[in-house]
């Protein structure tokens, strides 16, 4: 992978941002605490909150940075800068203006999207795209890991991007991937 891009924070700098919510929920999708708010130039971000309490936690931070830190694909949320202090890690994403795909999908209420056969086969394109862009156009390839439809987050226009690059990893030079054949291929050796 090349060179990091997304910015290091100082602490004042993710507490301003933290500090100046314009709406207090971004994503039901995150396990973890996270937020829309205003940076100081006036774009909407995403500032997802992580206290690190096992290692585990923080290896899936920092394999979050080195890997959404250099990917740049208009299937792929940006990732625009990160802070760490003592236990606290805070992720400044680009800002999704529409729900996950999970929640579209099958959410409840007011806010559920309608998603037309245009909009939808977009999505699926898409997402074909961020694939062919992980496993073809990067070198080396990346394994998403975690692909599931709260990890596809939608813009305005219903552009679909992958998001939650925690349990990523990134192909090594001869690595056969039989852990992403289904269990199915893994007992027949045929494909269907």
């Amino acid at each position: 992978m090349g060179q990091f891009v997304a910015f290091r924070l100082s602490i004042s700098v993710a507490e301003v941002v933290v500090n100046q919510t314009s709406i207090t929920l971004f994503l039901k999708a995150y396990e973890r605490r996270a937020q829309d708010c205003v940076s100081r130039d006036g774009k909407l971000v995403a500032v997802k909150k992580l206290v690190v309490e096992s290692l585990q936690a923080e290896r899936e931070f920092q394999n979050e940075l080195e890997i959404l830190g250099e990917l740049r694909s208009p299937f792929v949320v940006t990732l625009l800068g990160y802070c760490i202090e003592k236990n606290m890690r805070f992720l400044v994403y680009e800002y999704m203006h529409n729900k996950n795909l999970q929640e579209s999908l099958f959410g409840e209420g007011p806010d559920v999207l309608i998603l037309n056969w245009d909009h939808r086969f977009k999505i699926i394109l898409d997402i074909a795209r961020a694939l062919a862009f992980l496993n073809l156009e990067c070198d080396p390839p990346v394994l998403h890991g975690d692909i599931k439809l709260s990890n596809v987050l939608l813009g305005l226009d219903y552009r679909a991007k992958f998001l939650d690059f925690g349990l990523s990893r990134v192909k090594t030079e001869g690595e056969f991937g039989v852990g992403l054949f289904s269990q199915e291929l893994g007992q027949s050796l045929e494909l269907s």
